[in-house]
């Protein structure tokens, strides 16, 4: 549904993060938890779809993507900077390779009040991560921000590997009484003189 903002002279946008993490865990011996990961740009703390998106301001960054008719592999970056040292054991340990992302947009006016509902921009995977710490020697701190490469759906479509292997376990699996198969291992290792007279 898309969103009539003709009428207005400004307006602001704010983006909300999603990352839906399956095996996360805050140290190296803790058990792996499933966690949802919600942050975004918002002034304040926003609600969509019953969950909480806290606000990180300026901290979050995310790279721009282009709108196209035809779906397209799009990748974005996430960056999200002013990580606590503690915090980053988290990222650490947990594993977040895979993790499904989802980006929303949502318009408000300069007063802080929201237009249309909130839209879907962005659905993909966590593809990679990458951690990057300024130390300041005369303040004696720490500042670290993490990126995080995600890959669109259609990406991790066109990149899929699909098909069966030739052997009588692999057929067996879809019809168990099937025996096409069957003598597949007895070919092994052999030479066939296709197209050769007899």
């Amino acid at each position: 549904m898309s969103i009539n903002l003709t009428s207005y002279q400004s307006l602001r946008t704010a983006l909300f993060v999603r990352i839906d993490v399956a095996q996360y865990r805050t140290t190296s011996s803790a058990s792996f938890t499933s966690e949802i990961l919600t942050f975004s740009d918002h002034s304040g703390t926003f609600a969509i779809n019953g969950q909480d998106y806290v606000p990180l301001g300026d901290l979050l960054a995310v790279s721009s993507t282009s709108s196209e008719l035809r779906a397209s592999g799009n990748e974005i970056t996430i960056s999200i900077s002013g990580i606590p040292n503690a915090s980053i054991a988290e990222i650490v340990h947990s594993k977040i390779k895979g993790s499904p992302v989802k980006l929303y947009r949502a318009y408000f006016t300069e007063a802080g009040v929201q237009i249309g509902t909130t839209q879907g921009r962005w659905i993909g995977s966590v593809n990679n991560y990458t951690l990057d710490e300024e130390y300041d020697p005369l303040g004696k701190s720490a500042t670290n921000t993490i990126q995080i490469d995600c890959l669109s759906n259609v990406e991790l479509l066109q990149n899929k590997v699909a098909g069966r292997k030739t052997n009588p376990s692999s057929m067996k699996v879809l019809n168990y009484s099937d025996t096409s198969f069957d003598r597949a291992p007895n070919l092994l290792g052999s030479s066939f003189d296709f197209g050769g007279k007899r």
